[in-house]
Formats: C-alpha cells, structure tokens, sequence
C-alpha cells in the first residue's frame, strides 16, 4: 500500500486513489472529484480535511475521526465505516450516501440528514438521537439496537429491513413507510395491542 499524499499536497482535484492508506493525520487537506478504491484509513484521523463530490468504494474508515471535516455529495459504496461519530462533521455542509456498507456503532446524533440514503447497510448499534430523518432512506438495511429517539422520521422509508430493538421514541413517525415486517415490530416494540 502507498502513503495517500505527501504532505505539500493538500489539495487534490479530480484524482484517483488506489490501496492507499493514511499514513498520519490529515488536517485541512481538500479533496474535490477524488475516487478511493480500496483505501485504509482505519483510525486514521481527518481534521477540518474537506471531501467534494468524492466516492469511496471498498474502503475501510473504521474508527476514523472526522473532526470538523466536510462531507459534501460523497458516496460510500461497500465501505466498512465502523464506530464513526459523524456528528463531529461540519454538520451544514454534510451531504453523503451510503450503499452496501457497515456503519455499525455509528454516531448521527443531532444531525440533518434530509432524503439521506443507507441502502443495503449494517447499521447495527447506530445512534440518530434527535436527528432530522425526514424522507431518508434505509431501504434493505439491517437496523438492529438502534436508537432513534427524538429524531424526525416523518415519510422515511423503512421498507425491506431487518428491524429489532429499535428505539422510535418519536412523536415525528407521520408518512413513516414500513412492511409488514416492520411494522408488526415497531407494534410490538411499543406495546401496541392490535385485535
């Protein structure tokens, strides 16, 4: 595997990056266009480091910290993204989508993740306390010991997924959009009696 920049080149426009991994911490560096395939950066640290239009196929960020950093129209494509806290990210600028990846243990507390899509992921542990879900989608992931409460799920679609011990102790559930499956969950969840 290669270091992924030297240090003089923080700004990096269009480029693609192959079995790189990071080699240290990398602060106010800025990626623009860029493609990862089959990166490392497993508790690699990425401080006010800012990602445009990037996409990460088959890479490993677990345990990454994004401190202060921008995720702007990034997508993650089969990616293992365990125990991130993406609520450490420049929070206004943070537009992402996920697909066929691992987000166990991850933290979206508090954040705006408007028409967000997790499609196909393992989200088992994550936390979205308080987080604005409206119309995300989490379409064919697996969502277990979960915690939703107070967040925003109004016409989020939770169809095709594995749902068990979810918390959705949200008064915001308006147009929520489940199977059978998970509504005969979040029933039973609840304590809801249906005769």
């Amino acid at each position: 595997m290669e270091e992924i920049v030297s240090l003089a080149d923080k700004d990096s426009i269009d480029r693609e990056f192959r079995s790189c991994v990071a080699a240290e911490v990398l602060q106010d560096f800025c990626f623009e266009a860029c493609e990862f395939s089959a990166c490392h950066f497993s508790q690699a640290g990425f401080r006010r480091t800012t990602f445009i239009d990037c996409k990460f196929v088959d890479c490993d960020l677990s345990l990454a910290s994004v401190d202060e950093s921008v995720f702007n129209g990034v997508e993650f494509v089969g990616c293992r993204l365990l125990g991130i806290d993406w609520s450490l990210c420049n929070a206004s600028l943070f537009s992402v989508s996920f697909s066929t990846s691992t987000l166990d243990s991850s933290v979206f507390d508090g954040m705006k993740l408007r028409r967000a899509s997790f499609q196909k992921c393992s989200l088992v542990g994550a936390f979205f306390n308080s987080s604005d879900l409206q119309e995300a989608s989490f379409r064919g992931s697996k969502l277990k010991d979960c915690s939703f409460d107070g967040a925003d799920l109004r016409r989020a679609d939770f169809r095709e997924t594995e749902c068990l011990n979810l918390d959705f102790s949200s008064p915001k559930l308006r147009g929520l959009k489940l199977d059978m499956a998970g509504a005969v969950a979040l029933v039973r969840r609840n304590g809801i009696v249906v005769d």
